[in-house]
């Protein structure tokens, strides 16, 4: 008697356990990326849909101790908020050695401009700040409540990217050699590309 009692009330808990699977097994798909994982997929994504910008200033890159290409080339993507940009997020070559570099700059504070570079691995080591046309180093410790802050708006505003189309890579002969035509979403922004700026990695 006990038994027929208690099987509904098990098959029900069975029932119950199997229907909830699947919802714990997207829950655990989509896990919070980690800071760095965070910041390897905006890298990956900035270099499949970005623009490529070719005049950042070499001093720019050489602050942020790496040697330009040309006048300081990168992939960029801009993020706004209340209609302003609130943070670039960069991917670029080292010229002296070919290495991935990755610059963050904030505009989040008011009163100055910090520029991060982060390692190919998502970890911050080299910081400057901009107050109009000075700029100084800051220690990486000292700048990490700032950092913190620019990734958590980086976070939740990494679907914006999701809709955007990969820049096409058109090589028609219109180039001149060794160069392709890129062609972001903004089909005003295509350029020839040098065929090594294209690799991620």
């Amino acid at each position: 008697m006990l038994y027929a009692l208690l099987r509904p009330a098990a098959l029900s808990g069975l029932f119950l356990a199997i229907a909830i699977a699947p919802a714990f097994a997207q829950a655990a798909r989509k896990r919070a990326l980690t800071d760095q994982e965070l910041i390897v997929k905006l890298h990956e994504l900035t270099r499949a849909k970005g623009d490529y910008v070719t005049r950042l200033g070499p001093g720019f890159c050489r602050r942020l101790g790496v040697r330009p290409i040309g006048f300081c080339e990168a992939f960029q993507v801009q993020f706004s908020a209340d209609g302003r940009v609130a943070a670039t997020f960069y991917s670029l070559d080292d010229g002296r050695n070919g290495m991935v570099r990755i610059f963050i700059t904030t505009y989040l504070e008011q009163g100055y401009v910090d520029d991060f570079r982060v390692d190919a691995e998502g970890r911050l080591d080299r910081v400057v700040r901009r107050r109009g046309e000075t700029t100084s180093r800051v220690g990486v410790k000292d700048a990490v409540a700032e950092f913190k802050r620019v990734i958590a708006f980086l976070r939740s505003h990494q679907d914006d990217l999701a809709d955007w189309p990969d820049a096409r890579i058109v090589d028609d002969g219109s180039c001149p050699k060794g160069r392709v035509r890129r062609i972001p979403r903004d089909p005003k922004l295509a350029l020839c590309i040098d065929r090594a700026r294209l690799k991620v990695n």
